[in-house]
């Protein structure tokens, strides 16, 4: 165990409950602290298995919360832990996941419904960073459990974007033959809260491991001491909409009608989004080239309070009008 990293997680380690034990006591004789979740035996051989390891962060397991990622647990292919930063700064939860593989329909389904139980242990309106870190055998944000995060809760695969800390958008991750298309499978999601600690992300290649390539993101743990209000406001705007869906959508029988209505104002409220957010597009440029990143999250936050209030207020016009031509037309 030479390498420099501060955490180190895994997938994959296919280890029984001795072999666990075994490499828990290799690791602490390195100086390394490692906890690893169980293998899956829906085989006669063990397969999946996630982990992670520290020689200077004090790691902690997470206590499983709900019954959704207390049945997924077994399978061999997520666990939660948690970065404990002590005193009053925040503690960085991290989930450490391993997707099916075969890019099969059926594979494809294991892991959504492992994204989906990791969303209902993560709970709603969660002011605590939150990492999903690992080998998603797929494409990060392909997957409609990830893309939902990204469009609903500011969640991003920071691996689409490593070109906002200077590195490399897209890299791919994976070659599992020399005369193969290299792929993205492996990586990061992190939700707003998560994302002013970050202050890189790179793809290294080891060649103790031939097939997937070290993903790298780096943290400052500092910035949990430091005063942050804008992620804060974020996750309310989030239930404030789901409130206002739910209250045109009321009067709908027809679960599509419902759906569709709700689509159609996530559209129009992303709409509204991207142009504030367009609209300071010099801010960013700016920020991004001062190497700024404390101050390049601020005009997120104001665009996007600003396209929230414009929204709300149109909605609340347009309901208002909707419903004084229904009483219009009842007199």
């Amino acid at each position: 165990m030479s390498r420099p990293e501060a955490i180190i997680t895994s997938k994959e380690h296919k280890l029984s409950t001795k072999g666990i034990g075994d490499m828990v006591e290799t690791f602490k004789k390195s100086g390394w602290s490692l906890m690893c979740g169980p293998a899956e035996y829906a085989s006669k051989r063990t397969n999946a298995g996630v982990g992670i390891a520290s020689h200077t962060c004090n790691i902690i397991r997470g206590d499983r919360k709900t019954e959704e990622f207390e049945k997924a647990y077994p399978l061999g292919r997520a666990d939660k832990y948690i970065i404990d930063n002590g005193g009053q700064k925040d503690n960085i939860m991290v989930f450490v996941i391993y997707g099916k593989a075969g890019g099969t329909k059926h594979a494809k389904g294991i892991t959504e419904a492992i994204i989906a139980a990791i969303r209902q242990e993560i709970g709603p309106r969660c002011n605590q960073p939150v990492l999903i870190i690992g080998d998603f055998n797929a494409e990060p944000n392909s997957l409609n459990g990830t893309a939902e995060l990204m469009d609903e809760e500011a969640w991003i695969d920071v691996g689409a974007v490593a070109s906002w800390w200077g590195g490399t958008d897209n890299q791919p991750t994976c070659s599992q033959r020399a005369d193969a298309q290299e792929t993205r499978i492996d990586g990061v999601m992190a939700n707003s809260v998560a994302i002013p600690y970050i202050r890189g992300f790179a793809v290294e290649k080891d060649p103790m491991i031939p097939t997937h390539s070290v993903v790298k993101v780096y943290l400052d743990l500092e910035t949990a001491g430091e005063p942050r209000n804008f992620v804060k406001t974020l996750p309310s705007l989030k239930y404030m909409l789901d409130e206002k869906i739910a209250k045109e959508t009321e009067s709908m029988q027809d679960p599509k009608e419902r759906a569709s209505k709700a689509r159609e104002m996530r559209s129009e409220l992303h709409k509204l989004m991207d142009k504030q957010l367009n609209d300071r597009r010099h801010h960013f440029k700016h920020y991004r080239e001062c190497n700024d990143m404390d101050s390049y999250w601020n005009p997120w936050s104001i665009a996007v309070e600003r396209a929230w209030l414009h929204y709300h207020r149109e909605r609340t016009m347009h309901h208002h009008t909707h419903q004084s031509q229904g009483e219009s037309q009842k007199a």
